[in-house]
C-alpha cells in the first residue's frame, strides 16, 4: 500500500521536526542549563583542610621536637591560644581542629598588624 506524496511529505517532515526536538532536549538544553545555572551547594563548596593541634604546631614550627618527633612546646602554645580565643578553631566533640584556610587568613592579618605597628601605623 502506497502513501500519497502529500502524506509521505507530512510524515517525513514530522519525523525531521521530532529529531530536531529530540536533539534539543538531549544535547542543547542540558548544556545550556549546565552553563547558566548557579552551582549547587555541593559543587560550590569544597571541604576545608582540617589540621590537628599537633599538625598545626608542626606547620608553624612551634616548640622543640621531642624524641618522638612531635613538637611538645608548640602544642602547649597552640592550646593556650585556643583557650585565650587568639586563634580560629573548630570543635568536633572534644577535638580541636583548625581550618587551614582560616589559619592562613589569621596569619596574614597578624602579619599586616605587625607591619602596621613597625611602621607606626594604627593596627
Amino acid at each position: 500500500m502506497s502513501q500519497d506524496p502529500q502524506h509521505a511529505f507530512a510524515s517525513t517532515l514530522e519525523r525531521m521536526v521530532q529529531d530536531v526536538v529530540d536533539r534539543l532536549f538531549e544535547e542543547r538544553i542540558p548544556r545550556l542549563v549546565a552553563e547558566t545555572a548557579p552551582p549547587s551547594h555541593t559543587e560550590s563548596r569544597t571541604l576545608p583542610t582540617l589540621l590537628t593541634v599537633e599538625e598545626l604546631a608542626e606547620l608553624l614550627k612551634l616548640g622543640q621536637k621531642g624524641p618522638d618527633g612531635k613538637r611538645k612546646g608548640g602544642v602547649r602554645t597552640i592550646r593556650g591560644w585556643v583557650a585565650e580565643g587568639r586563634i580560629p578553631f573548630l570543635k568536633a566533640g572534644d577535638r580541636v581542629l583548625f581550618d587551614l584556610g582560616e589559619i592562613y587568613r589569621w596569619l596574614s592579618e597578624g602579619a599586616e598588624k605587625s607591619r602596621a605597628r613597625r611602621d607606626g601605623r594604627v593596627a
